[in-house]
């Protein structure tokens, strides 16, 4: 365009001819005519690539709205599908409440059956343990009816008192039963042996030992000393007193008194010796041994050799 341009001055300047014109024109016709084909050509190629560029891309655009589509499709299915849960997440939400409703009642039963079950087994209990004592009790009665000849009313009286020895003395009747049933075995009778019973529950008591022991420390000392049962047990009581205040007041227990005068008491007694006195040895010999079951041994030896 600029040559024509410079070619329609000049013609002016310089007043060409017409065929000189035409002549200049034709050659920048040919001149041009290669550069629009060129030009065509490049702008046709250029929307073909365009064109070839826009169906790629429609066809991406294509694919990705198919799989729009079926994601669509997808996310509808699974919102079927929920939908088709949701009736089965809340009965089991509802089943899952009432398993735990039924845990919870299944517990509160269980406690109740448990608590039932332990009130029957201690009735159970307490009725053996009641068996078993009226057995060991009758057991005793049947001992103590052995060795001594009374009345039936005299052994009813009996029972009832050694149920109120054994309250007295927190002890149970069958052991006070049984202790009386030890001293009816020498020759005392059923009240004295009773009498006796008693004493033995009160030593065992103060001396802190079994009733066993103290029943046959109270038969040794009373028979080695010859000390008469009274309908009282005043004289039985003498003996437990003394036991028991010397053994507060002096390094020596009840017990190892008790123990000690059992081996000793005949022979001190033969010796010329009073309980008393024999305690008074005792308790000086223990003084340095501190073993009460050599010291009367010892002095049971001594007792004899005098």
């Amino acid at each position: 365009m600029a040559d024509s341009i410079n070619i329609l001055i000049r013609a002016i300047l310089e007043k060409s001819t017409k065929s000189q014109l035409e002549s200049e024109l034709k050659s920048i016709e040919q001149k041009l005519t290669p550069l629009k084909l060129r030009t065509y050509i490049d702008k046709t190629t250029g929307i073909d690539n365009i064109t070839k560029s826009a169906k790629e891309s429609a066809s991406v655009f294509q694919d990705l709205f198919k799989k729009s589509e079926m994601s669509t499709l997808g996310l509808t299915a699974i919102e079927k599908q929920t939908v088709k849960l949701n009736p089965a997440l809340k009965e089991a939400t509802k089943n899952t409440g009432l398993f735990g409703q039924s845990l919870l009642d299944a517990g509160k039963k269980f406690a109740g059956w448990l608590l039932i079950g332990n009130v029957i087994m201690g009735v159970v209990r307490q009725v053996r343990f009641g068996i078993n004592t009226i057995v060991e009790l009758d057991k005793e009665m049947v001992n103590l009816r052995k060795v001594t000849y009374e009345t039936d009313v005299v052994y009813q009286e009996f029972y009832i008192s050694a149920g109120e020895v054994a309250k007295q003395l927190g002890k149970v009747k069958q052991e006070v039963i049984a202790s009386s049933v030890e001293f009816a075995r020498l020759g005392y009778n059923v009240k004295e042996s009773l009498v006796l019973a008693k004493e033995a529950m009160m030593l065992s008591n103060v001396g802190v030992m079994s009733i066993d022991k103290a029943t046959t420390a109270l038969i040794s000392i009373a028979k080695g000393f010859g000390i008469a049962v009274d309908e009282q047990g005043k004289n039985i009581r003498n003996i437990v007193d003394i036991v028991n205040e010397v053994g507060n007041n002096f390094a020596i227990s009840q017990e190892g008194i008790a123990e000690s005068l059992q081996r000793s008491a005949a022979s001190l007694y033969n010796a010329g010796n009073t309980i008393e006195q024999a305690t008074a040895l005792v308790v000086a010999s223990n003084a340095a041994v501190q073993d009460p079951a050599k010291v009367g041994t010892a002095l049971n030896y001594r007792g004899l050799v005098a």
